[in-house]
């Protein structure tokens, strides 16, 4: 087993381990409850699912993309709900019903919403596209689904056991998971610097701060949803990102992995002054008692 595949290997774990210390925190209400706020689920579904595949169409049409980057940007706008957003909705304090609850409804969505999506912007490129949907759904289950029901199922069983060790595992996934990530950085290197041609960086900003404000826009009245939405809408899951990619374009993998790498590191950026400005604000909200919508 050489070095790459030990990391991969890391990172797999980690990302598994950390929704694994959400679900110790979660109930069966919680991931459901976004069922009972119809309104906010289908504000959820028009950003997550509708505005940013067609806004990552613009920007391939618009900007002098290489075909890895394109096909990345549009791969990563049909993967919506990343494992590791609990990471950044924990720190801004997202309400938890509606963290669990988005989770669990848009990686089921997905299973069915991303095949689709794949085939209809084939469809505006000129291309045959297709990604089976259990393709989809085995990586959402791998990577959402079952780390986070086997965290409610312990909460379940042993509540006090849950919240002695949710912390200390999200704690050691954290570390794990950035280092993970920064030594492949580091390893495909030459491959990120290849694709950093003309528009690649602004295109990838555009994208994040499109996700930014179509979340915040459309997360509603309450501080915790629009702040989670807006983070959530930004970023996408490599996992699903990479098999459809790999569906669309299977010889340029190496490429376009390096360009998913990439833009997780523009959305880290770009993303952080958003957090920074709503983690001050969102304390307030917290005092307030809404009725869900």
């Amino acid at each position: 087993m050489d070095l790459a595949t030990v990391i991969l290997v890391a990172l797999q774990g980690s990302v598994f381990l950390t929704v694994f210390s959400l679900g110790l925190e979660a109930t069966s209400r919680d991931a459901v409850s976004l069922l009972r706020r119809p309104t906010l689920l289908l504000r959820s579904i028009t950003a997550m699912f509708i505005v940013m595949p067609l806004f990552a169409v613009v920007l391939a049409r618009e900007f002098s993309l290489s075909p890895a980057v394109q096909i990345a940007l549009l791969a990563l706008a049909v993967s919506p709900v990343p494992p590791f957003l609990p990471i950044k909705g924990g720190k801004l304090g997202a309400r938890n019903p509606y963290m669990y609850g988005l989770l669990v409804e848009m990686a089921l969505l997905a299973v069915v919403a991303t095949p689709l999506a794949i085939v209809m912007l084939g469809r505006a490129f000129g291309l045959n596209t297709y990604v089976p949907p259990f393709e989809i759904a085995v990586v959402v289950s791998r990577t959402v689904l079952l780390p986070l029901g086997l965290g409610m199922l312990v909460r379940a069983m042993s509540p006090g056991f849950a919240d002695r060790i949710s912390g200390p595992i999200a704690l050691v996934t954290k570390i794990v998971l950035a280092l993970g990530v920064l030594l492949l950085l580091m390893a495909g290197r030459h491959l990120i610097a290849g694709l950093l041609s003309d528009g690649t960086l602004a295109a990838m900003a555009a994208f994040t701060i499109a996700g930014v404000i179509v979340g915040h826009l459309l997360g509603g009245p309450v501080d915790e949803d629009r702040t989670f939405l807006a983070i959530a809408t930004s970023a996408r899951h490599p996992g699903v990102a990479l098999a459809a990619a790999h569906a669309v374009a299977p010889d340029q993998q190496k490429l376009v992995v390096a360009a998913i790498l990439l833009y997780l590191v523009v959305n880290a950026l770009v993303t952080a002054p958003y957090a920074r400005w709503r983690k001050r604000g969102i304390p307030m909200a917290r005092a307030t008692t809404l009725a869900p919508r």
